[in-house]
């Protein structure tokens, strides 16, 4: 079985975890959290970039 940027590998984890019915479920539930962490780094972001005019976040 090729690997082509883990994806196979992560796949195979995820199989061998949840079992095979349910590995989408969990991506998506990754994806979800994923979404979460994303939207509150821009928030954090831009309260420091408020609190802090002189500094850009580039």
């Amino acid at each position: 079985m090729s690997k082509i940027n883990g994806e196979d590998e992560i796949t195979t984890l995820l199989q061998n975890k949840c079992g095979a019915g349910s590995w989408l479920e969990r991506l998506r539930d990754v994806s979800v959290r994923m979404q979460s962490i994303e939207w509150q780094l821009a928030k954090r972001n831009s309260e420091e970039s408020v609190s802090e005019p002189g500094k850009s976040n580039s």
